[in-house]
């Protein structure tokens, strides 16, 4: 018995030692890696000499399972730049607030589309079981012919399978509907379980692998949000250019710490890399931000993409009563009968937590419905009042059933770059719901549209929303509303990326 402890114990010793000469390797890797974003010839021969050392090590074979497990505990973050590049939300509400985890509303079955498909053909976004899947590309890139094949690839950004819904989801959809075969890569690390190609919707696949490397002829989009372009810089973006695939650079966020984190260094060196050599073309999602990126281009044009909406999927719920459909996290905002404001996106540090208390407090004849993630505990600035209810995130299937209790939405944004450089997602779906919306001064894509009401106070916020009370009890501002979703849909978006891609292809100007 005896001997067999000791054994143990010796075991427990040389896996500790085992551990600690991974750890030494990967971090000289990473430290040469990191070096390499900026770097030479002779550091990238310094970082080769590492990854052979590292390969060639016998105690990285020996151990290369318990490095993968480790790597998956431990360096879930640092192991791509996919998982830097995401904040994760906070599951767990803060001790003494009112955030609660959010149930389903009681109103049966709900099918989740994010657009019409035939009817006798859904998909479910809970479940790989019932999607398609393929083990190899070329049995779907043979669905259109050679010639006439368009291909739309979205590099890992965020999974697909996520609470909240989001513009590279979005877009992925509406670029299937323009006639694209869609590769949207995923990391697999929220909610996604990805191996080989799932359908998740027509000609719209989810996947692990890289399919910017296995197809010609594609439109390969990279996010200012993550730093894709820097990892590719070498070797990968050559052999993508080598299939003849177009490099699209979409400029989606302001850089920034409060968006970026700790990513902000990495991304404001990949937005340094921008320019006629390295990508075919560049989108922006603000008017601010396609400036921006005008002046670093010459001969690659640059196209305006803001946010947009699938104005299908709120349709679906307004259909309903909205009195027989009350989520049981809504009900005592509900039968608490004050008129409602409501927010729904992430409760992050760009929102104007000062000014959303004091409004709160100025006005106790409102409910103030925050529905959302918490990004780095941000939602603890949100005091804990009796008419403020956050009821953390909501997934996007059953999203409208909560918003269609709103009377009036809002876009509280802390004045600054972030606010003024900002397409709201959401903006286009409030007005879906045929809701007045209020955001704060200086929101310069949401101010384009003279029906948004602007606050640039507590004071103030109170002010516009008695205005747009008055509205949302107007079935002409209402009709308005939602002929706006109409003008500003996924798919519109969509048309104007597919000409622009065209307009490459044909080395045409595209128009700015």
């Amino acid at each position: 018995m005896q001997d067999s402890d000791a054994a143990l114990l010796q075991a427990r010793r040389d896996v500790l030692s085992y551990k600690y000469e991974v750890d030494r390797l990967y971090t000289e890797y990473q430290r040469v890696h990191g070096a390499y974003a900026h770097s030479s010839v002779e550091l990238l021969a310094q970082y080769n000499k590492v990854v052979d050392e590292l390969g060639r090590s016998r105690l990285w074979q020996l151990f290369t399972k318990i490095a993968k497990v480790w790597s998956r505990i431990r360096y879930k973050r640092e192991y791509t730049d996919v998982i830097r590049s995401i904040p994760l939300p906070r599951v767990v509400p803060p001790a003494g607030s009112r955030l609660r985890r959010p149930e389903l509303p009681d109103i049966g079955a709900i099918e989740y589309r994010a657009h019409p498909v035939p009817a006798e053909k859904t998909w479910e976004a809970t479940s790989f079981l019932s999607h398609t899947y393929y083990n190899k590309i070329e049995t779907i890139l043979a669905r259109q012919p050679e010639g006439q094949r368009r291909v739309f690839v979205q590099s890992a950004i965020i999974d697909w399978f996520v609470p909240l819904f989001q513009r590279p989801q979005h877009m992925a959809l509406a670029m299937a509907r323009q006639g694209y075969l869609v590769f949207y890569v995923t990391a697999n690390m929220l909610g996604d379980r990805a191996k080989g190609f799932h359908e998740v919707a027509p000609n719209v696949f989810i996947t692990n692998q890289p399919a910017h490397l296995m197809v010609d002829d594609a439109l390969v989009s990279c996010y200012s949000t993550v730093a894709t372009l820097l990892s590719w810089q070498a070797d990968v973006a050559r052999k993508v250019r080598a299939r003849n695939n177009k490099l699209l650079y979409e400029y989606i966020d302001h850089i920034d710490p409060e968006i970026s984190f700790h990513t902000t260094g990495q991304l404001a060196r990949q937005f340094a890399l921008v320019d006629d050599e390295h990508i075919d073309l560049g989108l922006a999602s603000a008017a601010t931000l396609r400036e921006e990126l005008r002046a670093k281009l010459n001969t690659v044009p640059v196209t305006y993409v803001p946010n947009g909406v699938d104005t299908y999927h709120y349709d679906e719920v307004l259909r309903h009563d909205r009195r027989a459909t009350v989520p049981p996290d809504m009900r005592d905002v509900v039968e608490a009968g004050r008129p409602i404001v409501g927010y729904f996106g992430a409760m992050a540090p760009w929102l104007w937590y000062e000014a959303m208390n004091e409004l709160a407090k100025q006005r106790p004849d409102l409910s103030f419905v925050y529905i959302g993630p918490d990004y780095l505990d941000a939602a603890r600035k949100l005091e804990s009042l009796s008419n403020v209810y956050a009821l953390g995130a909501v997934d996007y299937a059953v999203l409208p059933y909560f918003a269609q209790h709103f009377d009036v939405a809002i876009i509280p944004f802390k004045q600054g770059e972030i606010a003024r450089t900002t397409s709201p997602l959401k903006l286009f779906e409030y007005f879906a719901l045929g809701l007045p919306v209020v955001v704060t001064q200086g929101m310069e894509e949401c101010e384009q549209f003279p029906e948004v009401l602007t606050a640039g106070s507590a004071e103030a916020y109170s002010v516009a929303i008695d205005e747009a009370l008055s509205r949302s009890r107007d079935p002409e501002w209402i009709e308005r509303f939602r002929a706006l979703a109409e003008e500003n849909t996924w798919d519109k978006r969509a048309q104007v990326l597919s000409a622009a891609h065209d307009a490459v292809l044909e080395n045409k100007s595209v128009s700015n």
